[in-house]
């Protein structure tokens, strides 16, 4: 007469063990996918704070390079056609 509620114990204990690992399962899933979040939101920052970082290293690079010099450049000097040796040559009038 002891074995139907010994069955009983057994079948609760059974049941009661399968719910807890249903449950430890999606904790583990719920935990999982917040952690693959949480990582993919990190990764996505630092790769954001890089593009800053690389966006405002070449602002930098390129205000360096496009720097103009504080004093103009003097304009060249016109060429005076009747003092230069080759005048008649190179373009085919004589003086005079």
């Amino acid at each position: 007469m002891s074995s139907p509620p010994l069955n009983g114990v057994v079948l609760f204990v059974q049941q009661d063990t399968e719910h807890q690992e249903k449950e430890a399962t999606k904790e583990a899933k719920k935990k999982s996918k917040m952690d693959t979040v949480l990582v993919r939101e990190h990764v996505m920052n630092h790769v954001f704070l890089m593009m800053c970082f690389i966006i405002l290293l070449m602002c930098i690079l390129f205000s360096i390079h496009d720097h103009q010099p504080t004093t103009p450049k003097c304009p060249p000097k016109p060429i005076m056609l009747h003092t230069c040796p080759y005048w008649p040559l190179h373009t085919g009038f004589t003086r005079g």
